[in-house]
């Protein structure tokens, strides 16, 4: 299925974006693209321990 269709059975269906938009083509390849590189960057950290340090922020 291609971005065009997508976007219209989202848009068919009442779906808005997170603004409350309808659906484009671009925005739907922009959405796919951002999950497919979200899972490779999960998929690479897999089996490895990761060490997060938080240290404390202030702003003036």
């Amino acid at each position: 299925m291609g971005y065009k269709k997508i976007s219209y059975y989202l848009n068919d269906k009442g779906i808005k974006t997170i603004r409350g938009k309808e659906f484009s083509p671009f925005l739907v390849y922009s959405v796919l693209k951002r999950k497919k590189e979200l899972d490779h960057r999960s998929d690479k950290g897999r089996g490895k321990q990761v060490l997060v340090k938080i240290n404390r922020l202030e702003f003036k």
